[in-house]
C-alpha cells in the first residue's frame, strides 16, 4: 500500500509540512531525472557538434554552462550556435 496524504519532514523533534502530498513529490522526482537525461543528451550533442574553435581550430575546448565553449587556447567564449 502506498502513502497517498501530505508528506512532512523533521528536524529534530520538530514536524513540519513539506507542501507537497506524496503524488506531487513523486512527480517532481520524475520530472527531475526526466530533465538530468535531457540534460545530458544536450552536453553530448554540443560536444559532437563544437569539437574544435571556430577561430584557431583548437581543440583544446572547456564546457560550462549547457550552451557555452570557452577555448583554452585563444580564450575566446562562444555558443552552441557559432561555428
Amino acid at each position: 500500500m502506498e502513502y497517498i496524504g501530505k508528506l512532512y519532514g523533521r528536524i529534530g523533534n520538530k514536524h513540519f509540512d513539506t507542501g507537497y502530498t506524496a503524488k506531487e513529490w513523486d512527480e517532481l522526482t520524475k520530472q527531475v531525472e526526466t530533465l538530468k537525461k535531457q540534460l545530458n543528451k544536450e552536453q553530448k550533442l554540443l560536444v559532437d557538434i563544437v569539437s574544435h574553435c571556430p577561430l584557431c581550430d583548437s581543440d583544446n575546448l572547456h564546457q560550462y554552462k549547457l550552451h557555452h565553449i570557452h577555448c583554452k587556447d585563444c580564450k575566446e567564449d562562444f555558443n552552441k550556435s557559432c561555428g
